[in-house]
């Protein structure tokens, strides 16, 4: 098994520890912890993509305190972004909690240096250190939301200070700057929804998307892994010139996308009701909106590795247009509306991936003659069997 396969499993892990630990608290301790936790890693992410979006290969050092300075800079105008709405009290999830918004930002920060600087194999284990200072915590007896906030942040501190005192060579930054450069592509796009949340929802819907928003997002991770690792062959493609080899390869990747994301879909769609927090009346509103958001991931499974195959064959414009499209369309379907709730976010969502990954498909057969999903059977060198 190759390490990226053990830093993937690793991470899948912590979060199903986090996520068992946190599942029987009450509802309100449960949606602000976890959903906190949800888009620091979100924020965070697109926080690297920003920072690391001047780096190219080949990736010339020392170029760390540029990066981080960068990402600095990103993270401190966040924080007066966040900090404005909620004095205007236009944040309803964290309204009356200020403490939790402090550890929203301390936290993003904590995870923005530690992806910026840990190695692959320290990376996927960050929700482990958060768990580990997590059962220290409630070992002691803290139940509160503050409590349980304050004691993640601890965790991804510590892991910061193991960071810190390994030494770095120039070939493991590169690696780690890497590893956030290959992340970049449609980081904001994908993310669109969690980004605006806060403004948006607040008690039983916040939970209600949020737990369904991440058990979709299982599929999202898994066809992105799959599509990173055949970013290497295709790029070769590309580079050669090679039309046609590019075609077939890209053709099978979009059919692993159909065969494994839409399996990986049916198990969700199945498990999903048994793993849903413990509060009865939400479970018809909950099965409801993650049978949308599936949906919306179906788009994926349906026309390929849209993406990826944009950012690979050098169409960041037309995939940038996409994106950008995406957002504002999502933003106009959305935000006129002032009490959405969670099931309607979830419809906008998906019909926003549905016609961002439709465009994509369509330029791709134009412009590169790729077609997606189960047309390329078309091809003679793919068979089932």
């Amino acid at each position: 098994m190759s390490g990226s396969i053990w830093a993937m499993c690793l991470l899948a892990v912590g979060w199903v520890m986090l996520w068992i630990i946190l599942h029987d608290f009450s509802g309100s301790v449960l949606t602000i912890v976890f959903w906190v936790l949800v888009l620091a890693e979100c924020l965070s992410a697109a926080i690297c993509a920003l920072a690391t979006s001047k780096c190219r290969e080949p990736l010339d050092l020392p170029v760390q305190k540029d990066v981080f300075g960068r990402g600095l800079l990103i993270w401190i105008a966040f924080c007066l972004l966040a900090i404005v709405p909620f004095q205007f009290r236009i944040l309803p999830l964290f309204q009356g909690n200020a403490f939790a918004l402090l550890c929203l930002l301390a936290i993003v920060l904590a995870l923005v240096i530690i992806k910026l600087y840990a190695v692959e194999m320290l990376l996927s284990i960050r929700q482990w250190a958060a768990v580990g200072m997590l059962k220290v915590t409630l070992f002691l007896g803290g139940q509160d939301a503050d409590v349980i906030l304050l004691s993640v942040l601890l965790g991804y501190i510590s892991l910061i200070f193991i960071v810190a005192f390994r030494s770095f060579d120039s070939e493991r930054t590169k690696a780690c700057y890497r590893i956030q450069i290959q992340g970049q592509s449609g980081i904001f796009y994908r993310y669109a929804d969690l980004f605006v949340l806060p403004f948006l929802l607040e008690g039983d819907e916040a939970l209600i998307y949020l737990f369904a928003r991440c058990m979709s997002l299982i599929v999202t991770l898994v066809l992105s892994y799959i599509a990173h690792n055949a970013s290497p062959s295709l790029r070769n493609a590309v580079v050669q010139h090679d039309v046609t080899q590019f075609a077939r390869m890209a053709a099978r990747l979009n059919l692993g996308f159909l065969l494994i994301g839409g399996s990986l879909c049916i198990a969700i769609l199945t498990a999903g009701p048994y793993l849903r927090p413990d509060i009865p009346h939400l479970e018809a509103d909950l099965v409801i909106t993650l049978k949308w958001l599936l949906l919306g991931v179906a788009a994926s499974v349906s026309f390929g590795a849209v993406e990826k195959l944009l950012e690979v064959s050098g169409q960041r414009k037309a995939a940038l247009l996409f994106d950008v499209g995406a957002i504002l369309l999502f933003g106009v379907l959305v935000l006129p509306n002032a009490q959405p709730s969670a099931l309607f976010i979830a419809q906008c969502f998906s019909f926003v991936k549905w016609i961002h990954s439709a465009a994509g498909a369509i330029y791709l057969i134009l412009h590169k003659g790729v077609w997606p999903g189960p047309t390329a059977l078309l091809l003679r060198e793919i068979r089932l069997f």
